[in-house]
């Protein structure tokens, strides 16, 4: 696991943020559009660059899910539009928990990848194929990557290639792939860098990615859409998955009751890095915890495809309404649009804290029951 180091910030948007090296744009951008199915190779030029991406930021302070956020970007612009609200449940991370087993608290907990199955779940249910793919050698990444941007296609990765960052969209490559360019949420677009928004990031092959295990995500060619009533079982599926831990074999997390159990656990105990602390907070709770709010209503509107079980969606929405008022005050118990303050540092208001957790993990243990009762008896 990477420690991040002093140059951390904390801001309204509770995240960790680090300044992008944006180097000007001097050279002509070649404008891409998406085509799948090319019989011939590529031929890559020396700079490449897609136009025109959905930004990724945490421009709004509930809606913090980096890797949602990018996919919403990646599909935009293949001619595919969907909102947070709906994706991040469909594609299950709203219905997640996760904590370090073997560590105190750490930050990167809330990333997608401690639970990867939430990857290929969610682009089956927004019709592509995809790869992805471990960092390998350089030159093996860097054509994976300029292949991609050359048919049009952005390309995810994770953990990097800006630093901390969970996931990151590129959007293009100069000096023959030596640089990247694209979007990430820990870049701070406030501080020189163009109305684009586009970091551009040498040496992108080492330092965080190569710390972080990074890995590449290549969107691959469309396959059949499910229908809304198939999205719908197949999302509560993974949602029972999810909730009860069971999609993951990593040693070094656990999920679902046990990640609520471990991360409640950790909250109460004393720490020599209270900065540590305080971002760990701040990022489960602007994604595993805050994501939650949007269950009420995808399970309310689940309702309009399986008519014969509105009752049991309802009661299990009125659970996740409850779950929504529990996070809001773990809110306004320790804030994450402040910097380290007294509430991390009080271990009372983190009792206080945690034992919400423990309710929402309880609550979460109801909400199963009731979703795996409906896939007995009609999924």
């Amino acid at each position: 696991m990477i420690t991040p180091d002093q140059n951390i910030k904390f801001g309204v948007q509770a995240r960790m943020k680090t300044i992008c090296l944006i180097a000007s744009m001097s050279v002509i951008i070649a404008v891409c559009q998406p085509t799948f199915g090319a019989e011939e190779k590529p031929v890559h030029n020396k700079r490449n660059v897609i136009l025109g991406l959905r930004k990724v930021d945490w421009s709004d302070v509930t809606k913090q899910n980096e890797f949602i956020s990018c996919v919403i970007s990646a599909m935009e612009h293949l001619g595919k539009k969907y909102n947070y609200e709906d994706l991040v449940c469909v594609s299950g991370c709203a219905f997640r928990a996760c904590c370090t087993s073997n560590q105190d608290l750490h930050p990167s907990s809330y990333h997608v990848t401690n639970d990867i199955a939430i990857i290929p779940h969610t682009f089956k249910m927004l019709g592509y194929s995809f790869t992805l793919h471990k960092r390998s050698d350089y030159e093996t990444d860097k054509k994976l990557i300029m292949d991609s941007i050359d048919k049009g296609i952005p390309v995810l990765t994770f953990h990097g290639v800006a630093n901390w960052s969970e996931c990151c969209i590129i959007s293009g490559y100069d000096d023959d792939g030596a640089v990247l360019l694209g979007y990430s949420s820990f870049c701070d677009y406030t501080n020189g860098a163009r109305d684009s928004g586009y970091f551009r990031f040498s040496d992108w092959h080492d330092g965080w990615f190569e710390q972080g295990n990074g890995k590449i995500l290549i969107i691959g060619e469309p396959t059949k859409l499910p229908s809304k009533e198939d999205i719908t079982k197949e999302s509560l599926r993974i949602a029972v998955k999810l909730i009860r831990g069971t999609t993951s074999e990593s040693k070094d997390w656990v999920m679902g009751y046990a990640g609520h159990t471990r991360y409640a656990e950790l909250l109460c105990k004393d720490t020599d890095d209270w900065d540590m602390l305080y971002t760990a907070i701040a990022t489960n709770l602007g994604t595993i915890y805050r994501d939650k709010a949007y269950v009420p209503p995808f399970l309310r509107e689940a309702k309009n495809v399986l008519k014969n079980k509105a009752d049991v969606l309802e009661e299990c929405a009125k659970i996740y309404d409850q779950i929504s008022d529990l996070t809001r005050e773990m809110i306004k118990l320790i804030p994450d649009n402040l910097s380290l303050g007294k509430g991390v540092l009080d271990k009372e208001l983190r009792k206080q804290y945690a034992q919400r957790v423990y309710k929402i993990r309880d609550l979460e243990k109801q909400a199963a029951d009731l979703l795996e009762k409906i896939q007995e008896e009609s999924l």
